[in-house]
């Protein structure tokens, strides 16, 4: 599909849709219980990732039909089956490979769970429904920072196959640099594919709006805007997160506003200043705290996120 985007030759278009499961899609949407139980589950997630690409490409190149609509239901149905039915608060899905029963991950405590490519397709799923339905997947925060972030061995040179041993005596397993031994796994080329992402998803833009959804420390440039925002944030060690806005050309900023997303995992009322002073004309939309404002040069907003440590038992 990616292809044909880039050629729009037919063919490409025609040999990508016969990758295409429509029955496995119907099936799955249906939501029947265990529905995805006993099925490959890194085989799969990208079945359904395919799906959402045939319905984002041709409602791209305007040839969407009825029946492509309904891919996109199907992938929202798959999604959120897979992350309310088999997650692990990590984000992780699956156990030895597969998807299993319903609700049934204290049943399935192993050293196998949790593989890394599985996380690594369902943030891949989880940003392109984002940039569809303008909905922030929560499902983005946990195996990004504690899937993706715990894949590598401290000497850079050994990967992880499955991330989270969930059986108190389990035991990370860890590849090996050396094909030859057979430990060289699919997790090892998405694992290394994962840390050219870490910078990826923490911003997005509308036509007059820069979208904040992750706090990381990082640099974004809005060069329509002539807009600079460099953040400063270390969540776990600080609640706070501080915005630096400035001018590309050190001059003037056209009218932008900055869209703060406000995370499940805060505890309380969160607190959001500009320039040391308590913005109160800020207003909640749609989980984000929006402010508008013409904004100056050298211009300092901060958020403080109250947090707290939770406890998740296993279903």
């Amino acid at each position: 599909y990616e292809l044909y985007l880039c050629t729009r030759d037919s063919k490409h278009l025609e040999a990508a849709h016969k990758f295409d499961q429509p029955n496995l899609y119907k099936t799955v949407a249906k939501g029947g219980k265990n529905c995805l139980n006993g099925k490959h589950a890194n085989t799969t997630i990208p079945k359904f990732l395919g799906a959402l690409k045939r319905y984002v490409i041709l409602e791209q190149t305007g040839e969407l039909t009825k029946d492509d609509e309904a891919y996109l239901t199907n992938v929202e149905k798959f999604f959120d089956i897979a992350v309310t039915r088999h997650a692990y608060i990590t984000g992780g899905v699956s156990v030895m490979e597969h998807f299993r029963k319903d609700n049934n991950q204290d049943g399935t405590r192993t050293q196998t769970n949790c593989e890394s490519c599985c996380a690594h397709n369902m943030l891949k799923m989880a940003k392109e429904l984002y940039k569809v339905t303008n909905w922030w997947k929560e499902f983005l925060d946990h195996p990004r920072t504690r899937e993706a972030l715990s894949f590598l061995w401290k000497n850079a040179k050994k990967l992880i196959y499955h991330v989270l041993p969930t059986r108190i005596t389990g035991k990370i397993t860890f590849g090996n640099e050396d094909p030859a031994k057979n430990m060289f796994w699919c997790c090892t080329g998405s694992g290394m594919e994962n840390f050219t992402k870490l910078g990826d998803s923490i911003y997005f833009h509308t036509n007059d709006t820069l979208i904040v959804n992750q706090y990381v420390s990082s640099k974004v440039t809005w060069e329509e805007k002539n807009l600079v925002v460099t953040q400063k944030s270390d969540v776990t060690k600080s609640d706070k997160a501080t915005f630096t806005v400035n001018a590309k050309d050190g001059k003037t900023i056209p009218s932008a506003a900055l869209a703060l997303r406000v995370p499940d995992w805060m505890h309380g009322k969160a607190v959001v200043t500009v320039n040391g002073q308590e913005e109160k004309a800020a207003f909640s939309s749609g989980g984000y705290i929006l402010l508008k404002r013409e904004w100056k040069d050298g211009d300092v907003v901060t958020m403080e996120y109250p947090m707290s440590v939770d406890a998740f038992g296993l279903p």
